[in-house]
């Protein structure tokens, strides 16, 4: 079969085709559920009982939000099935079943978690997740320590760069985390009431340098297999369970850049709270932060020391310190950019008010030029706390 765009008649068809998904007498119905800018997403459930559906994922050869004038490689598909294939083999309970994968229609039939919801909307409406740090410390534990060098042999390393280059999309992620928020680029849009501030980040030669060596670190430093896009509106949840999704960006590079992305957007939705009155609330951001780095430390620590060439690992130590400082540089990076470029985030979008919103996303600027010059200096979690606080009393008082 030749590619071609599908409808949602078009999924309900080749959904009745695919081995054991419904019964040959289920009426099924399709609707397309498209929310983000690259693929056409549909729901494909039974009528009598919709509970009973699964998802039909298909890369389309643009930016679907664009069109056909930004041409994309659908091999994005293959990546994201291959990564969830792996993922499904490391973490199962933390990642949706696939189903069904079509190379030559560039799609793939995988669970539909329609018990849970985007984890974004949920941080953003103050709801609180009891088992979210422990969970994610395990994906980003398991998967970092299993796809690396430390368990992968210099050929199994080999074929994993490979095989997730992804080479467009990283360079996706080059050009609009790293490089066109720093400049004066027709890509970017900002709140024009803080149009000194990202004119002075423009002009800052010292951050400018600082940016450029976490941008080289991120093309050149081949550690492990990342999702690659690991931000609140990646990760599915319900009261006790999370599921990583959308993993097109996945490619072999540095640990800290999944970490990062994920600090980075549960910081920025503490930013957004951060005039109202809940500051319990607050705290259970940053608390998120800290238990889900102990707990991927803790785990780290744990499969190192299980594996049989332990003794020849690096001082494991050293190690994860440079990982948390490697963090905070791709987190400072990824709050900039969510402000000053091209793609925001609806935790400060949805700031009704435009001068609360330009004092939210100022924030959001000063946390991440401190956490890019100060990463090597910030040790841990409890640190970064205290540097935080000690900002919002800084900006406080010079308001």
């Amino acid at each position: 079969m030749e590619y071609r765009k599908l409808t949602a008649e078009d999924a309900v068809e080749y959904v009745k085709s695919v081995p054991g998904l419904f019964s040959k007498q289920a009426t099924l119905s399709g609707s397309e559920i498209s929310d983000g800018n690259m693929n056409f997403v549909f729901r494909v459930a039974e009528r009598e009982n919709e509970e009973k559906s699964v998802i039909l994922k298909q890369a389309l050869p643009y930016m679907r939000a664009v069109g056909p004038s930004w041409p994309l490689t659908p091999d994005r598909i293959r990546v994201e099935y291959e990564t969830l294939t792996i993922q499904n083999e490391i973490c199962p309970e933390l990642v949706p079943n696939i189903y069904h994968y079509d190379e030559k229609l560039k799609l793939m039939v995988m669970e539909d978690l329609v018990s849970h919801h985007i984890l974004r909307d949920g941080l953003i409406a103050e709801k609180h997740y009891p088992s979210l740090a422990k969970q994610i410390g395990t994906f980003l534990a398991r998967m970092l320590f299993s796809t690396s060098v430390f368990t992968l042999t210099d050929e199994g390393s080999q074929k994993f760069k490979l095989k997730f280059e992804n080479r467009t999309m990283c360079k996706i992620s080059q050009d609009f985390i790293f490089t066109y928020p720093f400049q004066n680029h027709p890509m970017n849009r900002y709140n024009p009431l803080i149009q000194k501030e990202v004119s002075d980040i423009w002009g800052n030669h010292k951050l400018k340098v600082e940016i450029e060596n976490i941008k080289h670190q991120f093309m050149t430093n081949k550690q492990a297999l990342l999702h690659g896009d690991l931000h609140t509106g990646s990760i599915m949840v319900t009261d006790n369970d999370t599921k990583v999704i959308d993993a097109e960006f996945a490619f072999y590079g540095p640990m800290g850049f999944d970490i990062g992305l994920f600090f980075a957007n549960v910081l920025m939705d503490y930013a957004s709270h951060r005039k109202e009155e809940h500051a319990d609330d607050q705290d259970d951001l940053l608390n998120l932060i800290r238990m889900s780095w102990d707990e991927l430390e803790r785990q780290f620590r744990k499969l190192s020391k299980q594996h049989r060439n332990y003794a020849s690992f690096p001082d494991m130590d050293e190690f994860l310190s440079s990982l948390f400082h490697d963090s905070l540089g791709f987190a400072g990076c990824e709050m900039m950019r969510r402000v000053m470029g091209t793609s925001h985030v609806e935790d400060i979008e949805r700031i009704v008010e435009d001068e609360a919103r330009a004092n939210a996303e100022t924030f959001v600027l000063c946390m991440g030029q401190k956490l890019i010059m100060e990463r090597n200096y910030i040790q841990n979690p409890r640190e970064l706390f205290l540097a935080i606080k000690q900002l919002e009393e800084q900006r406080d008082q010079s308001l």
